[in-house]
């Protein structure tokens, strides 16, 4: 199976898996950036291969944890 297959499982520690793995794509890291789990997003959110438009969207998240995070991976780019 691929990491984007795998960002559909319904299991929780899958999908956070495939968030935090160096090799997902920037384009299946921005399906989860979607995610409603919060764990998920924070995820996504420190993956140095999210894309800066994901970063963007999500140093405007809800949740404060999952904005500064994506702040942080921002500036190490």
């Amino acid at each position: 199976m691929t990491l984007d297959h795998l960002s559909n499982d319904e299991n929780v520690v899958v999908r956070f898996e495939v968030s935090t793995n160096k090799h997902s794509s920037a384009n299946t890291l921005e399906k989860l950036s979607n995610d409603e789990n919060e764990i998920i997003r924070l995820g996504v959110a420190f993956n140095l291969n999210s894309s800066n438009e994901t970063l963007k969207k999500l140093s405007n998240d809800e949740n404060e944890e999952i904005r500064n995070a994506a702040k942080k991976t921002l500036n190490r780019k």
